[in-house]
């Protein structure tokens, strides 16, 4: 059995992957007991381990629409392409949240029950147009998980 371990750093390749072989760890004598242990379980499928992602804010929308294309690209290369993270979803708040840049709601009246005054016109600013990139760079829809 083995893990594929992928370790990113600022000074070397953006992404490397290595696969470890996993072996019974002894126990070290000096501490008498394990120092390292990664329980992998053959027989327990009951999680799926979907991948990494990241959070696509306002704040991050808005920083990003002001970076030069050729820095959003880099970025976006850095995080969702394939020798990057290759971050796999994005978590996005409904409404405002403590990385937006001034308070908003989609929704303000309590009482319209049609739904006439709903608008995501403040994330289609921002927000949405960093899905679409997010996207666009990992070559596939990303599947979003919405938060409060």
């Amino acid at each position: 059995m083995s893990i594929l371990f992928r370790q990113t750093s600022p000074d070397g390749p953006r992404a490397v992957v290595t696969e470890l072989a996993l072996s019974p760890l002894a126990p070290d004598p000096a501490q008498k007991k394990e120092t390292q242990v990664v329980n992998v379980y053959a027989s327990v499928t009951d999680q799926t381990f979907f991948g990494l992602g990241g959070a696509a804010t306002e704040a991050a929308g808005y920083t990003f629409a002001r970076m030069p294309a050729d820095r959003q690209q880099e970025l976006l290369d850095c995080y969702f392409g394939p020798d990057g993270a290759n971050y796999q979803f994005l978590r996005v708040s409904l409404d405002s949240c403590d990385f937006s840049i001034g308070h908003y709601e989609a929704m303000s009246d309590p009482t319209d029950e049609a739904l006439t005054s709903f608008s995501l016109a403040r994330d289609e600013r921002y927000v949405i147009p960093l899905i679409r990139a997010a996207e666009k760079a990992a070559g596939h829809p990303l599947p979003l998980m919405l938060s409060p």
